[in-house]
């Protein structure tokens, strides 16, 4: 069946994450030379190499080794290419299988002038460009200036951080053809350099790196302003400013070398009344400024600088005089579980956006264009390094086969190959914490085959250490979901549910299966069912024939011809082609003559495919059930890459299995929550020891993995109740990012044989609480294991802990 869907692509600057030695300024300032000759270096990170711990790092990171504070502060920031500054780097970053280059490798070997254009990413040049088509090349009336300040030797290093600087080639390069169609002013006067950050038509070094950005705003209403007061002359404090800057912050850092000076009072006034404003439209709430004060800066000094300016006098409005907090520790950029805390998260910026429609799509390639920023000249000329990043955004909807939409942060080889084939092995494909990468080396065209789920999931698991394969229950499940066309609604009907296993020879409530006399093995035959009566059970007071004639249409029922054999007087079951002038009798093997009999028989269906495989599908259609609402949760942005019923193995002999398993992203109110989830399904039976040792097992191998206990039971008994309990209460501990270790839901026919979705689908659901996927999970132990909120049980242990100690 052809799909319809849609790719979004975004444009986005490479982000660069420059490693330095700590201490080491020249290689400091070698950073920022690279990041200001780079459109979207401003956003660039600039990481110490740490060979031994300074004597101020318990003041920031406590109990932190170097190594998880260094790779705390990589997957914060996301970087698509580490460059190379420091002497040596530690085994942590090696490992990562992100491209390492190195000063040599990141400037253009050829061209005119040498040496002076990057050989990675966009350089400044093309917004100069572009600057001049806007703004010079014809009489403007808000003209804006360009300015490259000189900056001089005294506290260099602090200048260029906040204003951004160019390496000799560089300079050399815009004085020969830039600095006189743009009117270039040079400033050699270092407090001057104060009033340029005030004035948003000046551009400066760092400014034009930041032009033809937009924010996707990850940090939403908690956005904050920030005013540093840093020692010029610490590399660390000028590097917490630069990253915090790197995170899309607005932030401003004054040295306390000049708080004396007039130029920095004005500053700081000037910056504290501007960000004094409503947070929203109309609203009486203000925002404030941050004032935060690093530790090699006394802050005695500080609080005297800040009294002095007497900013309350310039507030005029009544009751909103509170323009400044202090904040007594630097943001947690490092910190997984602080970084969302401090409302730090490091912002994405894209240039421009395009959707590209896909109809009806045969087939599993597509075709989508590579985008180059607008702004850029050349476009089509072939570069062997990327030059910027598409982020991919995969939408599809109406096909008959499982999509993945969900591509969680990962490099390992058969995961990367799973996505791209040669082009992720050749890290053309990177995924990060905003999903999928492409890193784009010219405008062009890329024909992508589209992973399957468990292509993804499997190659996931393998670089893990397992082999996976999908079981047989799992390739049932498939087929079913094909032949219905992605339609499970269908199946959250416990009378159609019922009524093919009782015509599959099921014990179900239409009949008892016969037994095989000894070993009371039960014998599944299958049952025809006349046409009136099965119309009459499919009915429902909503429903009319549509139910029916749909299900043949799909197959799920074929039509034929119940006729008795005139010789052993039994009836036997004939489908459409199989009727024929001549019949031959099933149980006798005689024949005998269509004529006369046939129109003495009845017209009745029975199942057919995979639809006529006993104990409903072998488990497949609470499989289905499941995995449709877990994909139809009425949540913000929730996305799945759901995968079947699968069995693993690890080279030691370890077995792993699950009836179904999906990585799930949960996007809301800002905050990207993701992960993986394994499930455990029933029909209408119960729940068994092994099948909680089998769950046990998958959460101790995958310490935050969501774990599902799903039945079409509408109630579990006290057995039940006892054994998922006693996994939910483990699995409810305290494991990072505000999360337990592994959170448990539990799904049962209340949610699973209806056709609304949580929390719809409960009649006393009132709103009370978001519609998070962690809140989905707490919702369902509330309700059917009685277990309080994962918070409130980590806020009675800490009580408890601290009661024991007293």
């Amino acid at each position: 069946m052809p799909y319809n869907g849609s790719i979004t692509s975004q444009v986005k600057p490479l982000k660069f994450c420059f490693l330095v030695d700590y201490s080491d300024q020249n290689q400091f300032l070698k950073a920022i030379e690279m990041c200001s000759a780079l459109w979207g270096g401003a956003y660039c990170p600039i990481l110490p190499i740490y060979k031994r711990k300074p004597r101020n790092w318990k003041e920031r990171y406590s109990r932190a080794s170097i190594a998880s504070v260094l790779i705390g502060y990589i997957n914060g920031f996301d970087p698509d290419i580490f460059v190379k500054l420091a002497k040596e780097l530690p085994h942590e970053i090696t490992e990562l299988s992100l491209t390492i280059i190195e000063e040599k490798d990141f400037w253009r070997q050829h061209g005119n002038p040498v040496n002076s254009e990057p050989d990675y990413g966009i350089s400044i040049y093309h917004v100069l460009n572009k600057i001049y088509e806007e703004h010079f090349k014809y009489q403007a009336k808000n003209p804006v200036k360009v300015y490259v300040p000189d900056l001089g030797n005294r506290y260099r290093l602090f200048w260029a951080a906040l204003f951004g600087s160019y390496s000799k080639p560089v300079n050399d390069a815009l004085k020969q053809h830039y600095y006189a169609p743009l009117e270039i002013n040079e400033d050699s006067n270092a407090l001057a350099h104060f009033d340029l950050m005030l004035d948003p038509n000046v551009l400066f070094p760092r400014r034009l790196t930041q032009q033809f950005l937009h924010s996707r705003n990850k940090n939403g209403f908690r956005g904050k302003s920030y005013l540093l007061f840093i020692d010029a002359n610490r590399m660390d404090d000028v590097t917490d400013y630069w990253n915090l800057r790197a995170c899309g912050q607005l932030v401003v850092a004054i040295a306390v070398q000049y708080l004396r000076d007039e130029a920095a009072r004005k500053l700081a006034l000037s910056y504290l009344l501007e960000n004094f404003r409503p947070r929203h439209l109309d609203s009486e709430v203000y925002a404030d400024t941050t004032v935060i004060i690093s530790s090699n800066v006394r802050q005695e000094e500080v609080m005297e600088f800040m009294r002095s300016l007497e900013v309350e006098k310039h507030v005029t409005i009544t009751g909103h005089n509170h323009i400044v907090s202090y904040q007594y520790w630097f943001p947690r950029i490092w910190d997984e579980w602080a970084i969302d805390k401090d409302g730090i998260i490091p912002e994405d910026f894209y240039s421009e956006e395009k959707e590209f429609h896909l109809d009806q799509v045969q087939g599993a390639e597509i075709y989508f264009d590579l985008l180059i920023p607008e702004f850029v000249q050349n476009k089509q000329s072939y570069t062997g390094h990327p030059v910027c990043v598409n982020a991919i955004n995969l939408r599809l909807y109406g096909s008959d086969q499982f999509a993945a939409a969900v591509f969680p942060k990962a490099s390992g080889r058969n995961y990367l190959r799973a996505i791209g084939s040669t082009t992720g092995l050749r890290r053309q494909w990177r995924i990060g914490r905003s999903g999928m990468n492409r890193l784009v080396n010219y405008a062009g065209h890329e024909r992508w085959k589209l992973p399957e789920p468990e292509s993804l999931f499997f190659g996931w698991l393998k670089d893990k250490g397992y082999e996976a394969n999908i079981s047989v229950p799992g390739l049932i499940a498939k087929r079913l979901y094909e032949i219905l066309e992605g339609y499970i609604h269908v199946l959250a009907n416990e009378k159609l549910l019922n009524l093919l296993e009782y015509m599959n020879g099921g014990a179900v409530a239409l009949g008892k299966p016969k037994k095989k006399t000894g070993d009371q093995i039960p014998i599944y035959q299958e049952r025809a069912v006349d046409f009136g009566e099965l119309k009459r059970r499919l009915r429902t007071p909503a429903e009319t024939d549509g139910l029916l004639d749909y299900l043949v249409d799909k197959k799920v029922f074929q039509v034929g011809l119940k006729v008795k054999c005139p010789h052993c007087f039994r009836e036997s079951w004939y489908p459409m082609e199989k009727l024929d002038n001549q019949l031959d009798c099933k149980l006798c093997l005689n024949h005998f003559g269509a004529t006369g009999t046939v129109e003495k028989g009845n017209w009745s269906y029975k199942t057919a495919g995979p639809f006529s495989i006993p104990q409903f599908a072998s488990g497949a259609f609470a499989v289905l059930l499941a995995l449709r609402q877990l994909s139809s949760f009425e949540l913000i942005h929730f996305q799945t890459t759901p995968v079947t019923s699968f069995e693993a193995i690890s080279p030691n002999g370890q077995k792993l299995e699950a009836d179904y398993a999906m990585f799930w992203q949960d996007n809301n109110f800002s905050e990207n929550k993701e992960g993986t989830l394994f499930g455990e399904s029933k029909t209408f039976n119960s729940f068994k020891t092994k099948d909680f040792h089998k769950m046990a097992a998958l959460a101790k191998q995958f310490p935050g993995a969501v774990l599902v206990f799903s039945t079409l039971k509408k109630t579990l008994t006290d057995a039940e109740i006892r054994g998922i309990k006693a996994i939910a209460k483990k699995g409810a501990k305290y494991w990072k990012n505000d999360g337990p270790v592994n959170p448990v839901l539990v799904l049962t026919g209340n949610e699973l044989l209806t056709s609304e979705a949580i929390p719809w689908c409960w009649p006393d659901y009132q709103g009370s609480y978001t519609q998070r996927f962690y809140d989905i999970c707490q919702e369902t132990q509330k309700r059917y294991l009685g277990l309080p909120p994962w918070k409130q049980s980590w806020t009675n242990l800490t009580r408890s802990s601290a009661t024991s100690r007293t």
